[in-house]
């Protein structure tokens, strides 16, 4: 969401640079330059019932100060009432959806109050059709009040050099061949799934390694604990934490295979990191992911696990022609979004909403 919220600043800025931005935020921002020439402005707490009565009240409040035409809330949750018009960013209602939420709401700020705020906003922008059905079922959100506007990759995700690409693997002691996933202890991120298959297919490819990023010393323990349980040996993954960008661009760019088995994402930024980088990827038709995706990945149930694993092995057993292809349709899929073109999308709401 901070991505998305500097990324849109900084292509509103460009596309309009007439209009005055200001960045209200919490205390956890710790006053940090987030897009260029805007220092943000911290007006509230971080959490708590202090953020909430700072979201509630106080957001509002200082946006009348400042004489807003619009308060776009940029992260799902924006205050009920106002003065200044209200435009909100839903990426998506996970946590109302208990076939893939990783908790249970408690309170009524929660389960009451937002879901009522998101109705009162004059405008709900989304980032899929996927999340677009989901917010009209779930949140009884006005059709014609929601607008459907796609992301794109940030400004950090660039297609490596070879040479990069060797440096740093070598580095990080990994050896192609080598699939790429990115590990989550939330559900829906399936992680397990992802071992899963990939011990279905180590078993007959004993030089092939498992890449996992975003993996903390907690969450270490119980892959360890999964890939002991399908037979896979330590020796076969490289666990890390969250790296820097120079080293996400590195590994896609090095991948056999993006694998993304997810069960649900509003909207899916990886799919698009790992074509900009050149990575192959099997994808998830689940949630928004078709959308995204395109006619430039290779299209798997994540349920079906027999079938991912069957739709990896061709993949890493495809010929360079074809692994070229991937790469050119990946790439020409993600240059159809950019940022340029969610800011003119979100300006139109904006031009609505102030008029």
């Amino acid at each position: 969401m901070g991505t998305y919220a500097a990324n849109l600043l900084h292509a509103i800025g460009a596309a309009r640079p007439e209009i005055d931005r200001v960045l209200l935020t919490d205390e956890s921002a710790g006053g940090r330059d987030r897009v260029a020439g805007l220092e943000p402005q911290v007006v509230g707490p971080s959490r708590g019932y202090r953020w909430q009565l700072w979201e509630q009240v106080g957001l509002p409040w200082h946006a009348a100060r400042l004489r807003a035409n619009i308060l776009h809330s940029p992260a799902n949750t924006t205050p009920r009432f106002g003065v200044v018009p209200r435009v909100v960013t839903v990426h998506d209602v996970i946590p109302y959806l208990p076939e893939v939420s990783d908790a249970t709401l408690r309170g009524r700020y929660w389960l009451k109050t937002v879901p009522e705020a998101i109705r009162s906003a004059a405008a709900v922008i989304t980032d899929s059709d996927a999340s677009r059905r989901d917010i009209i079922r779930v949140l009884n959100v006005p059709e014609d009040r929601i607008s459907v506007i796609p992301l794109a990759v940030g400004l950090d995700v660039e297609p490596p050099s070879t040479a990069t690409v060797a440096q740093v693997l070598a580095s990080l002691d990994v050896r192609p061949p080598y699939v790429l996933s990115l590990a989550a202890p939330a559900p829906r991120k399936n992680t397990a799934g992802v071992l899963r298959v990939f011990g279905r297919v180590s078993r007959v490819d004993p030089g092939l390694q498992l890449v996992l990023t975003g993996v903390g010393p907690a969450f270490r323990r119980r892959i360890l604990e999964i890939a002991a349980a399908e037979g896979i040996p330590e020796s076969r993954l490289r666990l890390f934490d969250y790296v820097d960008a120079p080293t996400r661009n590195a590994l896609y760019g090095g991948a056999s295979v993006f694998l993304f088995l997810t069960l649900y994402e509003g909207f899916g930024l990886p799919i698009l990191e790992a074509m900009r980088c050149g990575a192959p990827v099997l994808c998830s038709t689940r949630s928004s992911c078709p959308e995204v995706a395109g006619d430039a990945t290779v299209l798997v149930d994540p349920r079906d696990e027999a079938a991912a694993a069957d739709a990896l092995r061709g993949m890493l057993s495809a010929s360079s022609v074809q692994r070229q292809e991937w790469k050119a349709r990946g790439q020409a899929r993600e240059r159809e979004f950019t940022w340029t073109r969610t800011a003119e999308m979100t300006l139109r709401v904006y031009d609505v909403v102030a008029h």
